[in-house]
């Protein structure tokens, strides 16, 4: 089971996140688009998953919605390609567990990380 599930469509950009997460030493896992990572969390469970989403909000905020659903208790961390005060907005009234804006400082994605894995109820991870 991963620690992490990165959602990009951008493989290189998910890689580049997924450094300083493995670093800190977790286990991450990439898909492509909602539906996979949908998929990908139903299958195997993880312990948390960021998603990426568009400047209209198309990728992610339906995938935010629907990651709650399979898995109520996972963080989701929302990373925006830029700011926003719609799509903050609208990724916020998803209940996301925290709310990135590109670039994302590598020291910021650790602590991220490590609080969100922390949250998670200790017989669900």
């Amino acid at each position: 089971m991963p620690d992490v599930l990165i959602c990009d469509p951008d493989r290189n950009h998910a890689e580049s996140w997924s450094q300083p997460i493995a670093a800190s030493g977790y286990t991450v896992a990439f898909v492509e688009n909602g539906s996979l990572a949908l998929e990908r969390v139903s299958e195997k469970p993880c312990g948390m998953a960021f998603v990426c989403v568009g400047a209209n909000g198309d990728i992610g905020t339906d995938t935010i919605s629907m990651l709650h659903e399979v898995g109520s208790e996972m963080p989701v961390v929302a990373v925006a390609e830029r700011d926003s005060l719609d799509l903050q907005r609208e990724v916020r009234s998803r209940k996301v567990f925290y709310y990135l804006v590109e670039p994302v400082d590598s020291e910021e994605l650790a602590t991220v990380v490590s609080r969100a894995l922390a949250s998670r109820p200790a017989d669900e991870i």
